[in-house]
């Protein structure tokens, strides 16, 4: 038994845990990039885009993914303290930092 086990997702969240840990996983380039405050979509564990509205995110993953339903999530600093206790911390980048 651990010390502090992982987090679980909420129950309305697991459906998208694939899509959550990529999101994860590319924040802080994300972040790096200037991104904050727009729209990241992520489909089977995959980027595919950044959106300046939410508007511009949904009617490219209509247009991309049609009925299937895409993360179509805020690129928020916060996320990087409130995913990591559900997948773990991330590897270090080039300049040491996460």
């Amino acid at each position: 038994m651990t010390a502090n086990p992982p987090s679980m997702l909420p129950p309305e969240l697991e459906p998208l845990r694939v899509e959550l840990r990529a999101y994860y996983r590319e924040l802080p380039q994300l972040l790096e990039d200037g991104a904050e405050g727009k729209y990241a979509v992520v489909k089977n564990g995959e980027m595919h885009g950044v959106w300046d509205t939410t508007h511009d995110a949904y009617q490219f993953a209509l247009f991309k993914f049609g009925e299937e339903r895409p993360l179509i999530q805020r690129i928020d600093e916060r996320f990087l303290t409130v995913l990591a206790p559900v997948f773990g911390p991330l590897p270090l980048t080039e300049t040491g930092t996460n």
